[in-house]
């Protein structure tokens, strides 16, 4: 499952808890708390988000307009604030129109994973990806379908994987938790979910050694960006931590107009790039150490 997939999945479930809560309650508000939003059970452990990641896609809802979220206690007294203020509980209103029309997009691209186990999609996933139906007979079904924002979106294909693998010296792993990896040891950064960062880099991450206008990042992530992309590549990659040789590494072409992401780099391209390897474990080494889930 790729990125954009798990993100997706997520985003799924939760609005499935929302729909939940508004029906057993009859009503399209109601309380949750902020430390435990959904409670997850003993036999979902491994399938939803983490608790973190709940708030972070309640926020995500609340700047789509699917959803408001207020601080507070009782109706009566509520302030309209973020939800990163500091209080116990939050105050979920469902928006509608809104909610039902992605409540049902979601729904369509998702529902196969909301029914099945993890053991039973490795599956099925595999089957699809070798072109057979679910139970494993060959047949020509059409891709899986994939949530869509308007009229383009993030690709979701697994990022280019160098064919020697055994010769990759220095390569990124983007994590499920947004972590940007090297070499399954150091984390460079964790970019906030959502947010332009996280967008642009999670693009690039998914199409390494091709090259992107301006226009063209913009294309694939402005209907998931709440506001106008207006930063520059450089200024995202100072702030994601591609400096010095990690910047000459990894995005050794960059500017005000285009960039080109490379990924899973061999001693022959830390040649050709010129790289200063021992500046380059040195950057490595003031990173704080990557710890396996």
């Amino acid at each position: 499952m790729t990125i954009e997939e798990e993100i997706n999945s997520q985003k799924w479930w939760v609005l499935q808890q929302i729909k939940k809560k508004s029906v057993l309650l009859s009503r399209d508000l109601f309380y949750l708390k902020k430390a435990t939003p959904f409670e997850i059970g003993e036999r979902y452990i491994g399938l939803v988000p983490a608790y973190a990641t709940q708030i972070e896609i309640l926020d995500s809802l609340d700047r789509d307009g699917v959803i408001k979220v207020y601080k507070g206690y009782r109706a009566g007294d509520l302030v309209t604030s973020s939800i990163d203020d500091e209080c116990p509980e939050i105050e979920v209103r469902i928006l509608k129109p809104k909610f039902d029309k992605v409540y049902k997009k979601f729904q369509n691209a998702c529902d196969i994973g909301s029914y099945l186990n993890n053991t039973f999609q490795t599956k099925v996933y595999k089957n699809l990806n070798n072109g057979k139906n679910l139970f494993g007979e060959q047949k020509n079904i059409p891709e899986f379908l994939e949530v869509k924002s308007g009229k383009s979106n993030i690709s979701s294909q697994a990022p280019y994987q160098n064919q020697n693998a055994e010769n990759v010296l220095y390569s990124i792993q983007y994590t499920e938790r947004r972590e940007i990896v090297i070499n399954n040891k150091y984390i460079l950064c964790q970019p906030r979910f959502g947010q332009d960062n996280d967008l642009v880099f999670r693009f690039l991450y998914q199409k390494p050694t091709k090259s992107f206008t301006h226009k063209e990042v913009e294309s694939e992530i402005k209907e998931k960006l709440d506001g106008v992309f207006s930063k520059r590549f450089n200024t995202i990659l100072s702030e994601l931590g591609f400096t010095g040789q990690l910047r000459r590494l990894f995005f050794p072409n960059v500017s005000r107009v285009a960039i080109k992401f490379n990924n899973n780099l061999t001693k022959t391209d830390l040649e050709k790039l010129k790289i200063d390897e021992k500046k380059l474990k040195a950057q490595l080494k003031k990173l704080k150490r990557y710890q396996t889930q």
